[in-house]
């Protein structure tokens, strides 16, 4: 849902009635993960956001006035047999289902409209929740605790599982078969990039990021660096602090990564020594093997063992064979993604 967090803001903003569609499985090959999302006017004739690489919107667009009209929810499933192939099936062979629903948004009932302003503020703050919604009953709750909505509607198991789900930044998933199925959706809480050095590759690595999903973080203990006039689209969160002094009070974790670009061993190795002391899952930094190796050599006689050293990536991301900031920042990002889809 965070990619079409904007459009879906503004269209609950306006009270512009529309159909939610979201990828609840997938089987083999498929363009879009579960949880997916797809949002279509009452009228058909604005969307946002996608469930597939565009063989399939046409269809629950098509489809879309008529859920809004009646009210009902209805599934989809996707696959290799249909012909042809880009109307009701898929060409790179896999299965994709898909649930498309009224936005629920805008209903009389003050305990729905609650849910509905409780997870579009996931959205816009960076946090997580999860909603539980089954014969036109919803729940919610954010990983602050925060809950909204009807929790009769829903068993103690259901809520226990929608909550390991959310903690184990699980899929959105079906509750039980058929259409009238109830439906648990997961918004996780972004995984999070932590930059060290307000340099230009990061000026082209900030925005890049906030498009392949990541909350930014930007430190530079030095004050004309650390100057948000500088960026055209603005970090999440810039720090004018030393490193060591910002990583222990981030909470990086095993979804989130971190790459310094200094150049300057006095930054760069002081962030590196704090990074090692978390459990980010992905640490890089910019530099020649040379730089590298001395780097590493610095750091050991510090007291950081082999494997330690072993988490930093060095020089960081994918050499695309361009030196200028932007297909620096690029090939950073591009390491990034690849990793993280190796999971």
């Amino acid at each position: 849902m965070r990619a079409i967090a904007k459009t879906l803001a503004e269209w609950s903003a306006q009270a512009l009635p529309f159909a939610l569609a979201t990828v609840v499985s997938v089987e083999g090959s498929h363009p879009r993960a579960p949880g997916a999302c797809l949002i279509v006017s009452a009228d058909g004739e604005r969307f946002a956001g996608s469930v597939s690489s565009g063989c399939l919107e046409a269809e629950l667009i098509d489809a879309a006035p008529g859920v809004v009209a009646s009210g009902r929810v209805l599934h989809f499933e996707f696959g290799p047999e249909a012909e042809p192939p880009w109307r009701e099936g898929l060409s790179c062979g896999g299965i994709i289902r898909v649930r498309l629903e009224p936005w629920w948004g805008l209903s009389p009932d003050a305990r729905i409209r609650e849910v509905a302003t409780l997870s579009l503020g996931w959205l816009s703050s960076g946090a997580g929740g999860f909603v539980l919604s089954r014969d036109g009953s919803h729940f919610a709750r954010g990983d602050d605790g925060r809950e909204a909505g009807d929790r009769s509607a829903f068993s103690p198991s259901e809520i226990a599982s929608a909550t390991r789900a959310l903690e184990e930044n699980a899929s959105s998933a079906l509750l039980g078969t058929g259409d009238e199925s109830g439906f648990l959706r997961v918004v996780a809480r972004p995984p999070r990039l932590a930059i060290v050095g307000a340099v230009e590759i990061a000026e082209h690595l900030v925005p890049m990021a906030h498009r392949c999903g990541y909350a930014t973080v930007v430190i530079d203990p030095r004050r004309h660096y650390a100057d948000p006039r500088r960026f055209s689209e603005r970090p999440g969160v810039l720090l004018n602090t030393w490193p060591q002094d910002a990583v222990s009070g981030l909470g990086l974790g095993p979804r989130d990564a971190a790459v310094v670009l200094t150049h300057d061993p006095k930054i760069d190795d002081a962030a590196l020594g704090a990074l090692l002391a978390t459990s980010v899952g992905h640490i890089g930094a910019l530099g020649s093997a040379r730089s590298h190796a001395e780097r590493l050599e610095r750091l050991g006689a510090l007291g950081h063992g082999p494997e330690a050293l072993a988490r930093i990536e060095g020089p960081a991301g994918i050499r695309l064979g361009r030196a200028d900031a932007a297909a620096i920042a690029l090939g950073i990002l591009a390491g990034l993604v690849r990793r993280q889809g190796k999971g």
